[in-house]
């Protein structure tokens, strides 16, 4: 549905949200904050390129810079992605100083977790937690009294676009039925589904689901022509999803993810296998420890695995070891251990922790070169039957875009404490 008065604004990035909007709109944030490291996620500094201080990758520097991105928004509605449950009430304390109330979804390592403006909504019935999504009914406290169902998603990550699809059919039958159950009709209810969606906007099955509400058997993703996503028609009954920033600024619309890719260094392009260099880094990692002994014993795996993270017993790395050691029936390392060990830490895609490792022990003193991968994996789309947009704020400023820019730089880095951006939309409701 099309508005003749909907004219997005694009708001700067260091624009508090609600300023002049008025009480027929609301505005709403979504941020990937990546795992706070307080409790758990004590590899987050391997995220970072080697050259970020480690002090910059501390979960009390990380916190101030989100605490800061809160307080910078005043978003009446924040949907984080990456919370855990151990830490969650310490890791974000600050919000209900700044006046916010939350829920955190129930299961999973990673959670979803919605905050609201106690100023602006409240909980209109109990927050409904489904597969990586977080949907949460929220109603003005004044005025209208109207109700927003806030979906959180964080769906599934790589290739996994039928479990991406199900994941967001099956927390819009959430607020279906919950309107279902009321006498309500679905078409005229506002609902915003906001997150990271963990895939590209152009032509997923998501994206055609929310945009032309269904999607059939005989659908396709770009690329992936003979992989069938569903056997029968998937379907949402709220009419049309606009993605905010699409519809604000087209093509333009700003990457929210920009992480480093040494696919140059790691793969041999002819093969398609391990590059030599890459190889010749990791055996080198190996001899720094093993010296000119054949194999690296118990000692030896310790003082590497402190080298790297911090303590002996503690990563992939070493449950990797423990398993080579289990299977030789013996505690020894060989050199071609050591690369098998490092190049099943690429396959499980962890590049940056393989990467981090060969700088820190010196086996790779100088860093490869790196391009970057960027792509607007954080979205918000809304009901056009029931809301319009207002304004879209840009994730960063025009000084910190040409920073990245210059300096090749990715996230997260010394400035930014998550490898996504934060995207946030002012959204009015529509009359009627």
């Amino acid at each position: 549905m099309t508005d003749p008065a909907d004219s997005p604004r694009i708001l700067a990035a260091d624009a508090p949200l609600p300023d002049a909007q008025g009480p027929a709109s609301f505005s709403l944030m979504t941020w990937n904050v990546l795992l706070p490291n307080s409790f758990r996620g004590w590899w987050v500094y391997k995220f970072y390129e080697p050259d970020v201080p480690r002090e910059c990758s501390a979960w009390p520097h990380r916190q101030v810079l989100i605490a800061r991105q809160f307080a910078a928004a005043r978003a009446d509605v924040v949907c984080v992605q990456e919370a855990i449950p151990e830490s969650f009430d310490a890791d974000f304390a600050f919000a209900a100083e700044h006046g916010y109330d939350r829920v955190l979804h129930g299961k999973g390592d990673l959670r979803c977790a919605t905050f609201w403006r106690r100023s602006r909504f409240e909980p209109a019935d109990a927050p409904k937690h489904s597969d990586r999504t977080l949907v949460t009914p929220l109603r003005e406290v004044a005025g209208e009294r109207r109700t927003v169902h806030v979906v959180n998603v964080h769906l599934k990550a790589g290739g996994d676009a039928a479990r991406r699809l199900r994941q967001t059919e099956d927390a819009l039958e959430v607020v279906h039925k919950w309107l279902r159950a009321r006498g309500r009709p679905s078409l005229r209810a506002a609902v915003v589904v906001a997150g990271d969606f963990n895939a590209s906007p152009d032509g997923s099955a998501v994206c055609e689901l929310l945009a032309r509400g269904a999607v059939a058997p005989a659908f396709r993703e770009p690329g992936l022509p003979d992989l069938a996503l569903t056997t029968r028609e998937r379907t949402q009954p709220f009419g049309r999803f606009e993605d905010a920033y699409s519809l604000a600024l087209g093509d333009a619309a700003p990457p929210t993810m920009r992480i480093p890719v040494r696919d140059d260094f790691f793969v041999d392009q002819a093969t398609g296998g391990l590059s030599r260099d890459a190889e010749s880094a990791m055996r080198a990692l190996f001899r720094r420890f093993a010296g000119s002994a054949d194999v690296l014993d118990r000692a030896g795996v310790e003082r590497w695995i402190s080298a790297v993270n911090g303590q002996p017993g503690r990563g992939s790395e070493w449950d990797k070891a423990m398993a080579v050691f289990a299977a030789k029936g013996r505690e020894a390392l060989s050199e071609d251990d050591m690369v098998a060990l490092y190049t099943a830490e690429l396959a499980e895609g962890k590049p940056w922790g393989v990467v981090h490792d060969l700088h820190a022990t010196g086996a790779l003193p100088v860093l490869p070169p790196h391009r970057v991968w960027a792509e607007r994996v954080d979205r918000v789309h809304y009901t056009t039957e029931s809301l319009a947009l207002a304004a879209v704020r840009d994730p960063l400023t025009a000084a910190q875009w040409a920073t990245l820019k210059e300096r090749n730089e990715t996230l997260p880095n010394a400035w930014h404490p998550s490898d996504h951006l934060p995207v946030a939309a002012v959204l009015r409701w529509r009359a009627g």
